[in-house]
C-alpha cells in the first residue's frame, strides 16, 4: 500500500467531521438565547417619547443672516496656529485649509 492518498483523504474527512460535531456539541452545551429586554433599567432617567425629543434644525439661511464675521476671524485665529487658509499655501502643524 504504497499510495497515502486515501489515507491522508480519509483523515481530512474525518477532521471535519469531528469539527462539525464537536461545533454541533458546543452549540448546543453554550447555547444564548436573547432577553426579551435588552439591557438594564438605570434609575432617574426619564424615556423620551417616540419622536418627541429631536428639536427642529434652523434653517442655513437664517444661520448666515446671523452671522458675523468679526467673530468668526477670532474664533478662528485659535485655528491658525496649526493651519493657514492661503490659496497653495505651505501646510504647517495641521494641513492648509483652502
Amino acid at each position: 500500500m504504497e499510495d497515502r492518498t486515501n489515507t491522508i483523504a480519509g483523515w481530512a474527512l474525518a477532521g471535519g467531521i469531528a469539527a462539525l460535531g464537536l461545533s454541533i456539541v458546543s452549540g448546543m452545551m453554550f447555547h444564548s438565547e436573547r432577553p426579551e429586554k435588552m439591557g438594564y433599567p438605570i434609575e432617574g432617567v426619564e424615556e423620551a417619547g417616540e419622536g418627541g425629543g429631536a428639536v427642529a434644525a434652523e434653517p442655513i439661511a437664517v444661520r448666515l443672516a446671523k452671522a458675523d464675521l468679526a467673530k468668526g476671524e477670532a474664533s478662528f485665529k485659535k485655528c491658525m496656529a496649526c493651519h493657514t487658509i492661503a490659496s497653495g499655501g505651505a501646510s504647517g502643524i495641521g494641513p492648509n485649509l483652502y
